[in-house]
């Protein structure tokens, strides 16, 4: 077992869950999609030292009006200020970040949630590494 893999387990130990599903599914846009949500945070770690710009993205299901991203972020990155396609939200799976919106700092560690309505500039700044689950909603 990687570290990478060890660390993505921890965190998935944190985070009680239960699936019925099968097999997972490696289309994106299928009706219905299983994700190892471990796996696909083992996977994503492993790539995170040498990400651009300190951060990793992966689509994981993506339909007409609705994504979910997982986003990984090295310690100290930073997303400069930028708008969502749609309304989104972000629930930090681990890791401590930072979002800006205008003037006003949220910071969010384990378990914190936030959500934003469509357009709204905002900026993330990871305090230490951070694996995030984006949600888009009404994606246009």
């Amino acid at each position: 077992m990687t570290q990478a893999q060890a660390r993505a387990g921890a965190i998935m130990a944190s985070i009680e869950t239960e699936s019925t599903a099968g097999s997972e599914s490696r289309n994106l846009d299928d009706p219905i999609r299983f994700v190892d949500l471990e796996r696909e945070i083992a996977e994503a770690l492993e790539q995170l030292p040498t990400a651009h710009g300190g951060h990793t993205a992966r689509t994981l299901f993506k339909q007409s009006m609705h994504r979910v991203v997982l986003l990984v972020l090295k310690a100290g990155s930073v997303m400069p200020e930028h708008r969502a396609d749609g309304e989104s939200s972000l629930f930090v799976i681990s890791g401590r970040i930072a979002v800006d919106v205008g003037d006003r700092r949220h910071e969010l560690s384990r378990g914190g949630l936030l959500g934003l309505a469509f357009g709204i500039p905002h900026a993330v700044t990871a305090h230490e590494d951070a694996v995030i689950l984006l949600t888009l909603s009404n994606v246009r």
